[in-house]
């Protein structure tokens, strides 16, 4: 089997200046600038998912495809309108077309660290920054391995708060939160080990991505964070009454934040002193916590004890425990 990516959250880096692509969502349009963690403008804004497509996990010959999405607005690289033609990098809502499939490809003479070109399967035109300027379009271009503009690094995001997608793991039982649909409820459940790994479809409904949530709420915290579920889209948010059960938020995505902006549907993060997180419902303090009577998420009041700690368990590390078979048999997943 050809060497592969692992699906993970990164920051992609171009080699020559150290900038990192940044997705501007209002015009959807991916530049270069400067790497800026702690700005609510860059944190997710900056990260990509890259994950290798389910198909090749059990080739043996074929270079690897990859999907490459942006975490804050969940588009992917899309170069459908291109065809063999020079331009900037468009932006869609991810659905895997051919055109939204990417060869990752070691440039294998550089010896001073891991680089790659990133080649689009449909065109295959490269993606390059044409010019040393920070705030420029990122374009595709004619590909040459010589030209210092297409040469990127692959780097994992350093981050209080982690980005990409997680499970929610309460500590006291081991639950995780899942999701099916946008008007059903948010469950908790046991955490069961899946024979496939996190770019199969049927393991979204459990993985859930942390988002900065500043530019959606006004004059609220920076430090103040949606979570949405992979599967559904839905945004995790506390409802007080009359049951205070957990719900999604069933908008239409980012911009609905724009337009209904409500600081009940936005979390704080704390660590408790075993140093797992609490998730605080930044409205009114409360903590989400698992009921021990019912297994239900509920948000309830701010005293510690362990029904109210999570865990996020990167579905990276998880993918990490998929074995490859022999005679490319599925993945087996080894607890």
């Amino acid at each position: 089997m050809p060497e592969t990516i692992r699906a993970d959250a990164y920051l992609i880096r171009h080699a020559a200046t150290g900038q990192v692509l940044h997705m501007s969502g209002n015009e959807s349009r991916v530049t270069c600038e400067p790497r800026d963690e702690n700005s609510p403008n860059a944190r997710e804004k900056q990260t990509w998912w890259i994950e290798p497509i389910p198909e090749h996990e059990v080739g043996e010959k074929d270079d690897a495809l990859y999907t490459i999405t942006n975490i804050a607005y969940e588009q992917s690289f899309d170069a459908q309108q291109l065809a063999k033609q020079k331009g900037n990098i468009k932006m869609y809502k991810s659905h895997g077309a051919p055109w939204q499939l990417w060869k990752i490809v070691r440039i294998t003479d550089r010896k001073d660290g891991e680089f790659y070109q990133i080649l689009s399967l449909s065109c295959g035109l490269a993606i390059d920054k044409v010019t040393q300027a920070k705030g420029a379009p990122v374009h595709f271009w004619e590909p040459c391995t010589e030209n210092s503009n297409q040469v990127w690094e692959l780097v994992i995001p350093i981050c209080s708060i982690p980005v990409g997608w997680h499970h929610i793991k309460n500590v006291a039982t081991g639950h995780i939160l899942k999701h099916t649909y946008p008007s059903s409820p948010v469950r908790l459940g046991p955490q069961t080990f899946n024979t496939v790994s996190s770019n199969h479809y049927q393991t979204w409904g459990t993985q859930w991505a942390i988002i900065q949530g500043h530019e959606y709420s006004g004059n609220t915290s920076q430090w103040t964070f949606e979570i949405r579920n992979r599967l559904s889209g839905g945004y995790l948010r506390c409802v007080h009454e009359p049951s205070q059960q957990l719900g999604p938020f069933a908008g239409k995505g980012v911009n609905a934040w724009q337009t209904t902006p409500d600081c009940s549907k936005l979390w704080t993060f704390d660590l408790d002193g075993r140093k797992k997180w609490k998730i605080v419902d930044e409205a009114t303090g409360c903590l989400l916590a698992e009921d021990p009577q019912t297994g239900t998420p509920v948000c309830c009041s701010k005293g510690p004890d362990r029904w109210k700690s999570w865990c996020f368990v990167p579905v990276a590390d998880l993918d990490a425990e998929v074995k490859q078979e022999k005679n490319n048999a599925p993945p087996n997943y080894m607890a």
